[in-house]
């Protein structure tokens, strides 16, 4: 049957009036409504729309294109938009090779910046990625929990039985799963035949974990990988790492994941790709939560390194579910709940979060805004080398407008001209940022721990896109004004090369100088505070004699053989003092919360310790003493606090808190005996918590901490790990030292710091180029000048200082303007840290100096060149 007669698509024709000539059009329309019909008959309604869509394109010919409005003198332009932009592109590289030195100036400067922006959006773009690759991320969340009275979300872990019961007893939660972080906060021993590792990554989980959360198995089924006890689900690294090339499904691993020197038997029932590196969390092993024998799977009391997550139906109503959870503790633990509950979605973790005891260190929104804040400002700089330069070489420019103008140009295509100039300049500039990025790359994510690329995940059009959006910013930026100002220029005016307007264009300039001083000075003030900052936490992890802290990890056999182990290690003279543990800072920590009166109760940090470990780690005594050996009842009773624990649990003063009851537990008859200075136990974000020690049996020691003499730390780790060997044959000598584990828990500070000192480099580096430039030029224009100098008698100190003092001028406003800038900024990111340097006066006069020193080599070299140079070669040639 013959289709019925349709229109051609209205926007296609509407499409070829508007960009074709009026002789062509008849025409082509025309042949297109013939062979619309044939289509419509041959191959039906919807092919012969398609394909006239396709032929209205083919048909935006340059042949058949409109050309120019006729002038109002009569003539008509023969040139069409595609000739003239051809010729703009000649003329602008014809510019760039006359003048190689400016241009190769405002390139490089442009490539700089463009490639610190492009590294800079891979960063952040990385940064606000982070848990996106789950399906139905927005609908999980974790629970959180709060100890505080006003039920404000202070701890990312907490009990196991939430997320036992969540599940079950919320209709909007679709999937509930624990994941429990294992070695008592240290490392976990893996093996499997002769190969023996301890592993960081090793959790337990809910068989539902693959429900909530999309990690894809590349071997196993993801519904019952985790329902039996004693499987595990294993990463690629890990089958590699342990199985090289044999299929690691229904094979057998070792684990003591308790570190009670127990050991339990894992068979591998899938294998998981590597975690992406933009998640919140990191595994190797999962092995199933059931697993583990007693009656605390579900259990209300205490907190573990537990972290329970839900995943919420489709349309379910997390605000109503929220403050269900605001009253669900009381269901299972009555009146006297101690903590409450709240929902924490999973996309803020990483950048919002700032809970205590998160599974791994978390970034910062703040970080994002400063690192995008700092590209913009560094492509800022280059974009303001490029507009000085530009307006400084109008002079040069004056005359070739003037002719142009004289021979019938018109302003609109003059601005064109300028325009397509900059746009060459960006599209050079881009290409070599593109370069300069790929090639820095490598070190960046070395720099960061990332794993950046140029093209992330295949997708070459976003590239094409960023450096079409690289070239168009450029020209906005950069060519914008310019191009404005050069084609402005009246004729007669610009022929004798006497502009006018050059007084607002110098007084621009200076302020554009004025903003890129201010911002290195500010970008230089960051840099020594971040690294002062992290010198202070490296202090504060070292005790007051310079000594290190070596930690080992304990096990069941050296628990076993502890007094001769300890023997053994105190021969070398090195070691000065040892003590064992059951928490050392950073590794994790154990809340005891109970009654200190009838109806007053607290929480504080629990350290089960020997004799000597207050002395050990260098806690400073406030009031009483430490344990002694001496002493019968220190062994069972006798409780050393922190100075945060007086206020917490209202003992008054340190001299009054003396001799105080302080039970619980095993000792509910115990007494305070000493009073130290706090001590952190997590980052130096974190504020100062309420701590406790009190003596314990060794069978609950989980470290061993070791002050030792910094010098012959080679011999002193040799000398220990014998005596590891000799008494530990099941798991490999293994230790870490406390100032190196509160680094890594400031890990992110510590990137962000190194990242900020290179960014300030290369903003000061983009600046000193420009400046160099600048100043070359306009010493170049005021060449005579300076040979009438030369000849009247001026000497080449009083040239140096003509030359230099306007720039000096300049850098006292910026330095008025950048030392409350920066000031302000780093008081606030300050705030975030517990112990903060003090600002000094200094460090804001060194970031003058710095800059006065940039400013001085930029243009004394230029001045001098100039002070020195022969007066009769300026002043001969007009």
């Amino acid at each position: 049957m013959k289709e019925e007669w349709s229109n051609p698509p209205k926007w296609a024709d509407r499409m070829l009036g508007w960009f074709c000539s009026e002789e062509h059009l008849e025409i082509l329309q025309g042949d297109l409504y013939e062979l619309y019909e044939y289509r419509l008959e041959q191959k039906g309604r919807f092919m012969a729309k398609l394909h006239y869509i396709k032929d209205a394109f083919d048909m935006l010919r340059p042949f058949a294109l409109k050309k120019r409005k006729t002038h109002p003198d009569g003539y008509r332009d023969k040139n069409n938009s595609i000739t003239m932009f051809k010729n703009n592109i000649k003329v602008g590289w014809r510019n760039i090779v006359r003048y190689k030195g400016y241009s190769t100036i405002n390139i490089m400067g442009l490539a700089l910046g463009l490639a610190c922006c492009m590294i800079l959006y891979r960063y952040v773009t990385d940064e606000l990625s982070y848990d996106k690759f789950h399906t139905n991320a927005e609908d999980i969340y974790r629970i959180a929990f709060s100890t505080e009275d006003d039920g404000v979300p202070s701890n990312a872990n907490g009990s196991l039985g939430p997320g036992a019961t969540a599940g079950r007893d919320f209709p909007e939660v679709s999937h509930a799963a624990r994941i429990l972080k294992t070695g008592s906060g240290g490392r976990t021993v893996v093996a499997h035949e002769q190969k023996r590792f301890y592993e960081e990554r090793f959790f337990f989980a809910d068989s539902s974990v693959f429900e909530v959360f999309s990690f894809p198995l590349i071997q196993g089924d993801r519904k019952t990988a985790l329902s039996q006890p004693n499987t595990v689900v294993i990463t690629e690294s890990m089958a590699r790492k342990y199985f090289g090339d044999l299929n690691p499904m229904g094979k057998l691993i070792d684990a003591y994941p308790n570190n009670d020197g127990k050991k339990m038997q894992f068979m591998v029932a899938g294998v998981a790709k590597d975690v992406p590196s933009n998640s919140h969390f990191h595994f190797d092993f999962l092995a199933s939560f059931h697993s583990q024998k007693g009656g605390r799977l579900e259990s209300w009391n205490g907190f573990w390194q537990c972290f329970s997550y839900v995943r919420l139906a489709h349309g379910a109503d997390e605000v109503a579910l929220n403050e269900k959870l605001a009253e669900y503790s009381q269901k299972y633990m009555g009146e006297n709940a101690w903590y409450t509950l709240s929902l924490q979605p999973m996309l803020d973790i990483h950048l919002e979060s700032s809970l205590k005891s998160e599974i791994e260190p978390t970034s910062s929104i703040t970080k994002v805004y400063v690192f995008s804040a700092v590209g913009l400002l560094i492509l800022v700089i280059a974009c303001i080398n490029f507009l000085t330069l530009s307006t400084a070489k109008s002079a040069r420019r004056a005359r070739e407008v003037g002719v142009r103008k004289t021979f019938g140009a018109h302003r609109s295509q003059l601005f064109g001209q300028f325009i397509s100039e900059a746009m060459l300049h960006g599209t050079l500039a881009t290409v070599i940022a593109i370069g300069l990025t790929s090639l820095t790359l490598p070190l960046v994510n070395e720099l960061t721990n990332k794993s950046l690329s140029l093209v992330m995940n295949g997708n070459w059009l976003e590239l094409i896109g960023i450096a079409g959006g690289s070239v168009l910013i450029v020209a906005f930026m950069a060519g914008l004004y310019p191009a404005i100002f050069l084609s402005s220029f009246t004729p007669i005016i610009a022929l004798k090369s006497v502009l006018t307007g050059q007084g607002s264009i110098g007084r621009m300039r200076r302020v554009l100088v004025v903003f890129q001083f201010t911002i290195s000075i500010a970008l230089i003030v960051g840099t020594l505070i971040v690294s002062q900052q992290m010198n202070l936490i490296r202090e504060k992890s070292l005790s007051e004699s310079g000594d290190q802290h070596l930690i080992l990890q304990m096990n069941n056999e050296l628990r076993a053989n502890f007094t001769a182990f300890e023997a053994a290690v105190k021969q070398s003279p090195a070691v000065h003092s040892m003590s064992g543990a059951s928490r050392v800072p950073t590794r994790g920590s154990s809340t005891d919360c109970f009654k200190y009166t009838e109806d007053k109760g607290g929480c504080a940090f629990a350290y089960r310790v020997d004799f000597d470990y207050p002395e050990t780690m260098g806690y400073k005594l406030q009031a009483g003493r430490f344990f002694d050996r001496n002493i019968a009842t220190d062994a069972k009773g006798a409780f050393v606090v922190s100075e945060s624990a007086l206020m917490g649990f209202e003992l008054g003063t340190a001299e009054e808190a003396i001799g105080k009851k302080f039970g619980h537990g095993d000792y509910p008859n115990g007494r305070i005996i000493g009073v130290v200075d706090d001590f952190h136990v997590y980052s130096l974000h974190k504020q100062k918590q309420p701590s406790f020690m009190v003596m314990a049996p060794k069978e609950r020691f989980n470290f061993m901490a070791i002050r030792v003499s910094p010098e012959g730390m080679a011999a002193t780790l040799d000398h220990v790990g014998e005596a590891w060997n000799q008494f530990s044959t099941e798991a490999p000598f293994d230790y870490f030292f406390l100032d190196e584990a509160f680094q890594r828990l400031h890990q992110e500070d510590i990137r962000t710091g190194k990242v900020v000192s290179v960014l300030t480099l290369l903003a000061i580096l983009i600046a000193a180029i420009g400046l160099f430039g600048l100043a070359s030029f306009m010493l170049e224009q005021r060449a005579k000048e300076i040979g009438i100098r030369k000849v009247l008698g001026a000497g080449v100190p009083s040239i140096l200082l003509l030359m230099s003092k306007s720039y000096f001028r300049l850098i006292f406003i910026a330095s008025a303007l950048g030392v409350p800038v920066s000031y302000w900024l780093m008081s606030k990111w300050l705030d975030g840290f517990v112990y903060q340097v003090a600002f000094s006066p200094l460090v804001f006069a060194l970031a003058i100096v710095i800059v006065g020193f940039i400013v001085a080599s930029s243009i004394g070299y230029q001045s001098l060149r100039a002070a020195m140079a022969n007066p009769v070669k300026s002043l001969r040639n007009e």
